[in-house]
């Protein structure tokens, strides 16, 4: 629960468009940079390049208003936490080359609104991009559903296979039936 509350509270104080927020890229190496600019240059006019959380810190710090997409070890819960705090209009992305629901739910703790991994499709990187720039939020199924199910316990409410079945549909779109049956 304290995971949606946080999230929730990250959302509230995004409501950015896309087009409005700039890019940071964050890797500690240039080819990582490279694929992501190639990625993003065609639909983002101002898109800026750093290899250090210091760097990040500098190039925010005249405008908080971006998305920081960031390699992990650029990057991390700490240095995430770090960025909420001083700059609450900027959204973060982090990438990794081991993701795990675990370091996942750690980002997210911290005020991270995307995690994905590091050698995602460009196509993907700019669909990404595209969520989290317009407010969303982006995690992988697995990692979702482990957060779901995880509320469901806290809370003392755990839907049976029966129960998530007969969701009334006319009040829930297609995409909301999907994820409740998960």
């Amino acid at each position: 629960l304290a995971i949606f509350s946080n999230l929730l509270h990250v959302l509230r104080h995004r409501r950015l468009g896309s087009d409005e927020m700039k890019l940071l890229l964050c890797g500690d190496k240039q080819s990582t940079r490279k694929r992501w600019l190639k990625a993003l240059q065609s639909g983002h006019e101002n898109i800026s390049e750093c290899d250090s959380f210091s760097e990040a810190i500098a190039t925010l710090g005249g405008d908080s208003q971006h998305s920081v997409l960031a390699h992990e070890k650029c990057i991390g819960t700490i240095e995430a936490q770090e960025i909420n705090s001083r700059f609450p209009e900027s959204r973060i992305i982090i990438f990794s080359d081991n993701p795990d629901d675990v370091k996942g739910i750690e980002y997210l703790k911290a005020g991270v609104v995307g995690v994905a991994n590091a050698y995602i499709s460009l196509d993907l990187l700019q669909e990404v991009a595209r969520v989290v720039g317009s407010g969303g939020v982006w995690i992988v199924n697995d990692l979702m559903q482990r957060i779901v199910a995880a509320s469901f316990q806290a809370s003392g409410n755990d839907l049976s296979e029966a129960e998530v079945n007969n969701l009334p549909g006319e009040e829930l779109t297609t995409r909301e039936l999907q994820t409740a049956k998960f």
